[in-house]
């Protein structure tokens, strides 16, 4: 998901957090990288991290659960895992990070700044409740980031310029690409 400067920026941290954390973040076309353009991203990382926050993790059952716990041990393992390489490589939590205790296989929705571009959660797919977040100089930066993986099902671009969204459109190598949307 790349979002430049002319963005609503309610919408789309809105959106974000409804892709990375929906379904624990175990879908194919879950937001899996949050690349943003410079000259916005405190205001929308501090919106992220505050509706991230807002999110209740626990029994499924219960109607107030937002996130469930994860499929597998092997999948929490694995979120842990990308994580943890993220942290110990420079990335910041700004929220969750940590598995909790107790049963189930339940693991925090998670926000990280700034891990590196050639770690594991930006360059394999962790299907886990996790939203990196990435700044870069420029839309066309944001393009060859986005493109700098092996897996690319949807992608998409939060944009007010026509321009813009065309050069997102025809720039991201993804199976779809929705504009102001990740629904498709």
């Amino acid at each position: 998901l790349i979002v430049d400067e002319t963005a609503d920026l309610q919408a789309a941290a809105a959106d974000a957090v409804r892709s990375a954390y929906g379904f624990q973040g175990q879908k194919c076309s879950a937001c899996s990288r949050l690349i943003l353009v410079d000259e916005i991203h405190d205001e929308l990382v501090r919106r992220i991290v505050e509706l991230t926050s807002e999110l209740v993790v626990c029994d499924p059952a219960r109607r107030d659960t937002d996130l469930g716990p994860l499929t597998t041990r092997g999948q929490r393992d694995i979120v842990a895992a990308h994580v943890a390489d993220a942290i110990a490589r420079g990335a910041k939590v700004l929220t969750g990070g940590e598995m909790p205790d107790g049963t189930g296989f339940f693991y925090p929705p998670t926000v990280l700044l700034a891990p590196p571009e050639d770690s594991s959660i930006m360059c394999e797919e962790t299907l886990g409740p996790v939203i990196p977040v990435v700044v870069v100089e420029s839309t066309e930066r944001a393009i060859l980031l986005a493109n700098d993986c092996d897996y690319a099902l949807t992608a998409s671009g939060w944009t007010k310029s026509a321009d813009v969204a065309g050069r997102l459109m025809q720039g991201l190598q993804a199976g779809v690409v929705t504009i102001n949307d990740v629904l498709y």
